[in-house]
């Protein structure tokens, strides 16, 4: 294709080209029409071997000013590439700009996708998590309070007192302060992320369906206050974010009956994250889209101090690939040892399957030892369900907010490359799609190479599934 309009209609191609002025990047790196035009080259690549390394080996002006350099940096971050989106992107273009990332051992080209955030997570306020230590945490809020059987940790549904209304109107008035916000846009930080458990931002008839030990403590959640009172602390969430200048991006951390098991939904069900049940009925499904609809009509009062709303955070199942399996083994031996009902193993496994857990686990561990031996496939069908619950969420959340404001579809690395070929969100259909997920370890590292080591299979699968993608 001769022109980036008619080059950016070809499938799997990219048009590279220099944004002007940039007078030393012919000096340096030589005739540019090599290194422009419409290709179907790797931008991360491109980047590091064809802009970044030729300028160090090329030109000794280029070498002598070092990568380090504010203009060698300059000259980097002119050469640019821009891919179509089709049908699913809307109007938007996807576009890198080469860069130089430099640590302690040295500096290589990178591509870096323009129009990014610079966020962080604004979390355990509205939704409490003992384990991050927030003032008052172990002062008072979880004063007394007794972990559930099972649980593997002290969980915001265990607190049942008389005054835990009076013990979270204080928890979050010592913790959503305006001088946060000013040390978040010091920091350069553009968005914050605001987890919101259901009860705060709906009351919902009853309890969510699921077994009557987690009926009675999810009662202890919508207990604290109703849902119409959080609204003032989340106002000022808003509030300070604007003054500071910030976007606040909304996101539903814990749905009706649990998205998992885990503490983070307010509720740690047990021995594994296996043990949720946000899948139990329609009428979860229904309140949950309930939650999503408050969240889009706050997100609309607020205009662009919304960055967007997130429909869920972190559902069961983090990984699909057999060979790194750690975690479904040990759901799957936490369910054989416990009498609760894990109910991520039924969207996980056939019943032929879970009829011999030994088996399947035995399985497992086979095939992350031996490629000779068959892995065990796990089933898509939570994703298919969560499929079904978005298109209902979107519709009613794009009743309040225009096309464009983004809905993120939060999932785990292993899960990205699922959601690129079956999501199915045009925009025409759905507005305007992103796609998030988490990467991280809890345990320290000794050096940022070992960081980069332990991290390096999620951060190879991102790239991969960026350069593939029409979402963002």
């Amino acid at each position: 294709a001769d022109s980036k309009d008619k080059c950016l209609k070809s499938p799997g191609c990219r048009w590279f080209e220099v944004r002007e002025p940039c007078e030393r990047c012919e000096a340096w790196h030589g005739d540019l029409k090599n290194v422009t035009g419409c290709r179907d080259w790797n931008p991360y690549n491109y980047c590091r071997d064809q802009i970044v390394f030729d300028l160090l080996n090329k030109s000794q002006a280029a070498n002598a000013s070092g990568p380090r350099s504010a203009e060698f940096v300059d000259v980097v971050q002119h050469f640019q590439i821009t891919q179509g989106r089709g049908s699913v992107g809307g109007p938007w273009q996807k576009g890198w700009s080469c860069d130089v990332w430099c640590d302690s051992v040295g500096c290589e080209g990178q591509a870096r996708v323009n129009n990014t955030l610079k966020g962080l997570n604004y979390g355990g306020r509205l939704v409490p998590e003992k384990y991050l230590g927030l003032n008052g945490t172990d002062e008072y809020l979880f004063q007394e309070a007794g972990k559930f059987v099972d649980a593997r940790e002290l969980s915001l549904c265990d607190i049942s007192a008389k005054d835990a209304g009076q013990r979270m109107a204080r928890f979050l008035d010592e913790n959503i302060k305006r001088e946060h916000f000013e040390t978040m846009a010091q920091g350069g930080f553009d968005t914050l992320r605001l987890p919101l458990g259901y009860w705060n931002l709906i009351d919902i008839e009853g309890t969510p369906d699921g077994p009557p030990d987690s009926k009675a403590r999810w009662s202890n959640l919508q207990g604290f206050m109703k849902a119409k009172d959080y609204k003032k602390w989340i106002d000022k969430v808003f509030d300070f974010a604007k003054a500071s200048g910030l976007r606040v991006l909304m996101d539903l951390h814990s749905a009706p009956g649990g998205q998992s098991g885990n503490q983070c939904t307010g509720c740690d069900q047990g021995p594994t994250n296996a043990i949720f049940f946000f899948g139990e009925s329609e009428k979860n499904i229904n309140d949950a889209v309930q939650a999503v609809k408050v969240m889009a009509e706050i997100c609309a009062e607020k205009g662009d101090t919304c960055y967007g709303i997130e429909l869920l955070n972190e559902p069961h199942n983090a990984d699909r690939d057999a060979k790194h399996s750690d975690d479904i083994i040990k759901d799957l031996a936490s369910c054989k040892m416990t009498d609760k009902p894990c109910r991520g193993l039924n969207f996980m496994f056939t019943d032929a399957q879970l009829a011999n857990i030994e088996g399947l686990i035995s399985d497992f561990v086979l095939s992350t030892v031996s490629n000779k031996a068959t892995s065990p496939i796990v089933q898509t069908k939570y994703r298919t369900f969560l499929r079904d619950f978005y298109v209902k969420a979107i519709k009613v959340a794009r009743t309040h907010l225009d096309e464009d404001k983004p809905i993120i579809i939060m999932d785990w690395p292993g899960w990205l490359d699922w959601w690129q070929h079956h999501g199915n969100f045009p925009y025409k259909d759905f507005g305007r799609i992103v796609l998030s997920t988490h990467v991280y370890e809890f345990w320290a590292t000794s050096s940022l190479q070992d960081a980069k080591n332990t991290l390096q299979r999620s951060l190879d699968t991102l790239r991969n599934f960026s350069l593939k993608t029409d979402y963002d």
